[in-house]
Order: structure tokens, then C-alpha cells, then sequence
């Protein structure tokens, strides 16, 4: 079972997400999202996919914080647009905005204005929800099996059939009944029921006689349920109600739009891309210090800092959702793979650079067989990153982002 809980402030204009894990530390996964005129589905689902992308692994609590002014239906409908979103309904919770507050501790000096900070406190609620769950044995929640009392067909309560072929007496009426103060049935209606009977007699052997029915021929109408009494058809479904600015309830005849999946999953790959951009912008500057011995503690780190950003870059990648992309298995392993051959080159150039410091910079650093390593990794990151491009940029259009070229990412 996962150990991860997700705290969610929902405010009025923005929203934002933060991930507890089990040790005890909590992640922001970006800058608060603006809610504006936003379905919520969609900004949830937004943060879910950024979540992911950061920290792999599905939440077993999830706590969204609102304002306290949300009445019981309008914190329903988040709960709606949560599971709309991907979340588990079952492990999802609604608070306020105020208890998240009041969940960071004396002294905090937050209030619900600042969103992350109400979504950590939601993380902490979350964890206290999660820690106060019972266990759950197998087959918990399921109702008792009760057998149910067997009905007793009309024909059994009348006497056998062959008693008034045979000109039998009219069986007694049960003396219980006048002991429970049921009056006794006229005799008129014996007689009507010994008709009743011969007449069924009659009409089973008449059936008997006849010929046999036809194996192809069609139920029925009497047996056929007409349109009007399909369930599926008289219960129309409920429309769409989402709150007003003034409190009132509006309700949109309309369905709720269907949440798109493939939007999602294409933001968390350009957010990806933005990172690995913001990784290489420092790159060429510490090969340049390396190869000109100047600077070489402070160019090393950074080449060091890169090649743990490049290793994280390559474990969200591997772990982001593609499934609603247009070729999404295809574009996932070409950036998986350049971002682990831009890691290899760093780490190479690392090596070459350390190299080379510890012989007092004496020759060349492309004297070193680790720095022509890192030109060859380069080369292969270079080519994954071209058919990467070719695969990226149409997704990008179709989606509204940002189309890319090689040397960008």
C-alpha cells in the first residue's frame, strides 16, 4: 500500500498541491494554478499529473480544502469533479480551507490566502485521516447473506384436483381461522373455486393435445418489456448544477463535458521539457570553465547538479501517462532516452573535468578518454532528441503548446 497523501487547496482563485510521503516531508509540485472560469475536473486533473510526474505514486488520502463558505452540495460536487479527475472516490475528502490553516501549528503565521501553504496543511490532514482508518479484513462492508422465505403458489392452498373429479367433499375451512377471527367464506365461493379448478384441468389438457411449439418462434409481447418501461430510458440523468457567484444554484441542461485526458498528460511532458531546458542552460558555461582550468571546484558542481537534475528528468519521464497521446509509447522512450544520454555525457564531462583538475590542468581536457565519452553520449542524446522533436511538435499543436526544435531541450 502506498504511503503517499495529496493536500489540495481549492480557493476562489487559485489552487495548489502538495505531496506528504511517509517519512515525514511534503513537495509542491509548482506554482499555485489559476482557477479562473477553469472546469474543476480539469485543474484537479492538472495538479494529479504534475504530482505524479514529481513524485511517482498513487495517493491513499486525498484532502481538498475550500472555503468555509461552501455549503454541503457545492463540497460534493468538488468531490464529483475529483473522481472526474482520476481520483479514487473512496479516498478522497473535503475540508476547509481554515482547518488545513489550523492543521500547520501554533505560530505558522498562515492564513488561507497563501494556497500552498493550506495545501500542506491539507497534507497534514490527510495524514490524519489516512493514520485513523481501521483496518479493513477481506469481505468488510459486504451485507450478511439472508435466505429469502419461499413463496407458496396459489395452486397449493386449494385441494388436489382429483378430489372434486371424484365428487369429494369441500375441504373444511381451517379452524384457526375462526380462532383469529377471520369469517368464513361464503359457500358460494367454494363452488366458484371447484369451476375454476376443472376448468384449468380442462384447459392443461387441451394444451397437452395440441401440437407442439415451435422452438423458432419469438417470445412473447406480453413478455417483451416495451421501450417506455426501460429503466434506462425513464430515468433521464441529472443535470449539471454548479453554484453562482451570488449563491445561488444554476442548473446547465447540458452534460458535464467529457475531462480530457490527452491535454493533461501533454502539459506534463512540456513542464518536463522546461526543466531539462533550465538544466542545460548552465551546461555549456561549466564546459567552457573546465576546458580553460578556470573555476574548476565551482564548474564541477554544476556539472554534478545537472547530472542529478538529468537523472530525475529521466525517472519522471519514465513514469508520466501517455496512454491519450497520439504515439505516446513512441514519445516517451525517445525522451527517456535523451535525457539519460544527457545525464551519461554530464556525469563523463564530470570525470574528465576532475581529471584534469587533479593533474594541475597540465595538456588538454580532450585529452581524456571520458571527456570523448561525453562527446559520444551527446551525439546519441542529439539523435533521440531529433526524433523526440519530429513526434513532439504535432501533439504540441493539437494541444496548444509550444512546439520545439532540437537544440532547445
Amino acid at each position: 500500500m502506498t504511503d503517499l497523501v495529496y493536500g489540495i487547496e481549492f480557493g476562489a482563485t487559485r489552487s495548489a498541491l502538495v505531496v506528504g510521503e511517509a517519512h515525514g516531508s511534503y513537495t509542491g509540485v509548482g506554482d499555485p494554478e489559476p482557477i479562473e472560469n477553469e472546469i474543476p475536473a480539469r485543474v484537479l486533473g492538472l495538479l494529479r499529473v504534475r504530482a505524479q510526474a514529481r513524485v511517482p505514486g498513487t495517493p491513499a488520502m486525498v484532502v481538498i480544502a475550500v472555503p468555509a463558505s461552501w455549503d454541503a452540495q457545492r463540497r460534493g460536487q468538488m468531490v464529483e469533479s475529483a473522481v472526474a479527475a482520476g481520483f479514487d472516490r473512496s479516498k478522497v475528502r473535503v475540508d476547509t480551507s481554515d482547518a488545513a490553516v489550523a492543521a500547520l501549528g501554533a505560530g505558522a503565521g498562515r492564513s488561507p490566502d497563501d494556497a500552498e501553504a493550506v495545501a500542506r496543511g491539507a497534507a497534514i490532514l490527510a495524514r490524519t485521516r489516512l493514520e485513523e482508518l481501521p483496518p479493513t479484513p477481506p469481505g468488510a462492508g459486504l451485507p450478511p447473506y439472508t435466505q429469502p422465505e419461499p413463496v407458496q403458489p396459489a395452486s397449493a392452498r386449494l385441494p388436489p384436483v382429483s378430489d372434486f373429479l371424484a365428487g369429494a367433499p369441500a375441504p373444511s375451512p381451517d379452524p384457526s381461522a375462526s380462532a383469529t377471527g377471520t369469517r368464513r367464506l361464503p359457500v358460494v365461493l367454494s363452488v366458484v373455486a371447484g369451476v375454476a379448478v376443472i376448468g384449468l384441468v380442462v384447459g392443461i389438457a387441451a394444451a397437452n393435445s395440441g401440437p407442439s411449439p415451435d422452438p423458432s418462434a419469438s417470445p412473447s409481447s406480453s413478455s417483451s418489456a416495451s421501450p417506455s418501461e426501460s429503466p434506462s430510458e425513464s430515468e433521464s440523468p441529472s443535470p449539471y448544477e454548479s453554484p453562482s457567484s451570488d449563491g445561488l444554484t444554476v442548473v446547465d441542461p447540458s452534460p458535464t463535458p467529457e475531462y480530457d485526458y490527452g491535454q493533461e498528460q501533454a502539459e506534463a511532458i512540456d513542464d518536463l521539457l522546461d526543466d531539462s531546458a533550465s538544466s542545460r542552460s548552465d551546461l555549456a558555461a561549466a564546459i567552457s570553465d573546465l576546458s580553460a582550468c578556470r573555476d574548476m571546484d565551482s564548474a564541477l558542481g554544476t556539472l554534478s547538479s545537472i547530472g542529478e537534475d538529468r537523472d530525475d528528468q529521466a525517472s519522471s519521464a519514465d513514469d508520466l501517462e501517455v496512454d491519450a497521446l497520439d504515439g505516446g509509447e513512441s514519445l516517451q522512450e525517445y525522451l527517456v532516452a535523451f535525457l539519460e544520454a544527457s545525464g551519461a555525457a554530464d556525469d563523463a564531462f564530470y570525470e574528465a573535468g576532475q581529471s584534469y583538475q587533479d593533474d594541475d590542468c597540465s595538456g588538454s581536457i580532450t585529452d581524456y578518454s571520458s571527456y570523448d565519452d561525453g562527446i559520444s553520449y551527446s551525439e546519441d542524446a542529439g539523435d533521440a532528441k531529433g526524433s523526440f522533436v519530429d513526434l513532439w511538435n504535432p501533439v504540441a499543436e493539437t494541444y496548444g503548446l509550444p512546439t520545439r526544435t532540437r537544440d532547445e531541450i
